[in-house]
């Protein structure tokens, strides 16, 4: 019994033991899953989010719109930027005051659609002017008509200088841009039809354009078009069919060029039978005469089923060498072409022909066909399945649930440029186009810029005038100065550049021989007191006094304070100085005695003292000294000077000295 109760006792023991296990493991998975929720939730609140940055991307387009427009100085810049450039546009095209107010609201209103287009004011800018620089007519254009170019310019790739070119082109032949924007449409969207590399076409056609239009299409520009997708699909070249075409002009060209092209027989003969017909396509429908170029080259060629490969056969090659040169066409181009040709004549006769498939629908076929692995022509529809061009069930069955057809929906056609101007942006460009956009209409309804340009009229005019008097009175002002005295004075000059002339030969020569001696050191210092001293002369314009021959004082006109050595220049005092000695006895003693004594019996000098002057008349005997002098003319200068300046003459010491007072202090 009481094992009975110690083994249920000892169960007991062991199921508590398990539940707390169970309920520990409950809590850890509970605390473990909050806790990867959390680190979900702070994920998904991160930056790093999709979700949350597109949000942020989008909202934050909406906080730039605002403060923008609350921005009244940034919307003036903005507006300025747009200025420079159609004011240089104005320039550019030589427009008087009235056209270029005109210009200028159209150029605001073109730069909605330019900045949506991804473009700027510089790129409208060199439309406008290319688009007059062939005719040199002035021409301007419309708010609407620069949306066109714009989607031209974004839609096919074109330059800015290429879109206006061909709309001056188009202009010239009487077609407006608007009309022109039309035709390129269709034609860009009937390329699409037909499998065509649309943006090709279009510029096939806008570099061919001038050298078609100076040839007869009698079904125009329509007829162009046709000859840019003809040259496309047959791997031609427009301006080689054009030099064709233009060669038979002449009859006797054309009857001789035809005779020996009959020659040949087959095809060639077949396509150049009549001379007169072959005249009348050349004149009147060139994009026709090159399509009889197709038709006698697309059974050139010929598929060897071995190989699974096209082959050019020797005698075709020798056919195709003579119609190039009978014809003036590139020899390699011809034969380039005749394996296009072969080739889409072999898929579409496999199609079945026109009889169940429209020109459209096989052209596009043919040109999406590809080889497959069994050696037949497949096309890949847009699920990636592959079908095969003979399998014409399978083939109208996909067109008619729209997996073949490249053709743009019925909207949309009728603007395919357009469309394929905006596919071309991403979702970040498109939000950054809209800002722009938003910009350049704001400078169309409110044209800060123009408003204060108008307003500061007078205001500019009197600062101008203003400043021009004040630069005369400066110059004036300059003139009575010192150093103006000095600078505007070609005397002065012609002084300074001799001067400085001397003193670099003299150092230039010093230099050398102190590099050659290996002491470079104290002639630097030497060379900084030099270019000091030329620099201090130059500036002052002092005067001086300075005896003459016969020993009288007089003031000579010098620039500094200097001494002077026979047979050498004057040395300059310069503002570095604080101490000038004289010894005793020394050549300073003696200049200063030889001034003021002399051994004739009449002495008379002048000695000047800032302010005054003391004129002292001396009559005496022969042998009158400095010292007697200068005891005589103590006291009198004593007098003079205390009458002129009293008690602001002081000597430091705290006596008086000479009867001086003096300052303690």
């Amino acid at each position: 019994m009481a094992t009975t109760e110690e083994e249920l006792e000892e169960a007991l023991k062991q199921n508590e033991i398990l539940r707390k296990k169970l309920e520990d493991s409950i809590d850890d998975n509970y605390s473990k899953r909050n806790s990867a929720q959390s680190a979900l939730n702070k994920l998904m609140n991160a930056e790093h989010n999709v979700l949350k940055y597109v949000q942020v991307q989008h909202t934050q387009i909406l906080e730039m719109t605002g403060k923008y427009l609350t921005n009244t100085k940034e919307q003036f810049l903005y507006a300025q930027g747009l200025a420079k450039e159609y004011k240089m546009v104005s320039r550019d095209l030589g427009l008087g005051v009235n056209l270029s107010k005109q210009m200028s609201k159209n150029f605001k209103e073109g730069m909605v659609y330019m900045e949506k287009m991804g473009y700027d004011a510089g790129d409208l800018k060199e439309i406008m002017t290319s688009f007059v620089e062939e005719s040199g007519r002035i021409k301007l254009l419309s708010g609407e008509e620069i949306g066109i170019l714009s989607e031209l310019r974004r839609g096919i790739g074109l330059s800015n200088g290429e879109v206006g070119a061909m709309s001056e082109r188009f202009d010239l032949m009487g077609v407006n841009i608007k009309t022109m924007g039309k035709s390129l449409n269709d034609v860009f969207s009937d390329a699409q039809k037909m499998g065509l590399n649309a943006t090709k076409v279009v510029k096939v056609l806008e570099n061919n354009f001038a050298g078609m239009q100076r040839m007869s299409f009698a079904g125009g520009t329509k007829a162009m078009t046709e000859m840019a997708k003809l040259a496309v699909s047959m791997r031609a070249d427009v301006g080689e069919m054009l030099g064709m075409a233009k060669q038979f002009y002449n009859p006797e060209q054309a009857i001789e060029a035809v005779a020996e092209l009959q020659l040949m027989g087959g095809d060639i003969a077949e396509a150049f039978g009549d001379p007169f017909e072959v005249m009348y396509l050349a004149r009147n429908k060139p994009e026709e005469l090159a399509k009889k170029v197709q038709s006698m080259t697309e059974n050139m060629v010929q598929f060897n089923e071995q190989t699974g490969e096209y082959e050019l056969p020797p005698e075709a090659i020798q056919q195709l060498d003579f119609m190039a040169d009978k014809l003036n066409l590139n020899k390699d181009r011809v034969i380039d072409m005749a394996f296009q040709t072969s080739k889409l004549k072999d898929i579409k006769e496999a199609m079945g022909g026109g009889d169940i498939f429209d020109e459209n629908q096989m052209d596009a076929i043919a040109g999406m066909a590809k080889m497959g692995d069994g050696g037949e022509f497949v096309v890949e529809t847009k699920t990636g399945e592959e079908i095969s061009v003979g399998d014409t069930s399978a083939l109208k069955q996909a067109i008619t649930d729209g997996l073949l057809d490249s053709t743009p929906d019925a909207e949309s056609e009728k603007e395919a440029i357009a469309q394929t101007a905006k596919n071309s942006f991403t979702s970040t460009e498109i939000l950054e186009n809209m800002l722009g956009s938003m910009k350049a209409q704001a400078a169309v309804q409110l044209d800060f810029y123009k408003q204060l340009e108008s307003a500061t009229t007078k205001t500019r005019e009197t600062m101008d005038k203003g400043l021009q008097e004040s630069i005369a009175k400066i110059g004036d002002a300059f003139a009575k100065t010192k150093v103006g005295q000095v600078v505007l004075s070609e005397e002065s000059m012609q002084e300074f550049d001799e001067k400085l002339s001397s003193t670099m030969g003299t150092l230039i020569g010093d230099l050398t021989t102190a590099v050659e001696k290996g002491n470079v050191s104290p002639l630097l210092s030497t060379i900084a007191t030099e270019l000091t001293r030329l620099g201090v002369e130059i500036g002052s314009g002092s005067k001086t006094i300075t005896s003459d021959r016969d020993g009288a004082l007089k003031e000579t006109s010098v620039k500094q304070d200097f001494i002077s050595r026979p047979g050498q220049p004057t040395e300059s005092f310069t503002g570095a100085d604080t101490l000038v000695g004289a010894k005793k006895g020394g050549p300073i003693d003696k200049m200063l005695n030889t001034s003021i004594g002399t051994s004739s019996s009449n002495v008379s000098g002048e000695v000047k003292i800032p302010d005054f002057n003391i004129n002292v008349n001396l009559n005496g005997a022969d042998g009158l000294n400095a010292n007697d002098l200068g005891k005589s003319l103590m006291p009198i200068l004593k007098a003079k000077i205390l009458e002129k300046i009293g008690d602001q003459i002081f000597v430091k010491g705290g006596k008086e000295k000479d009867g001086f007072p003096t300052n303690a202090t």
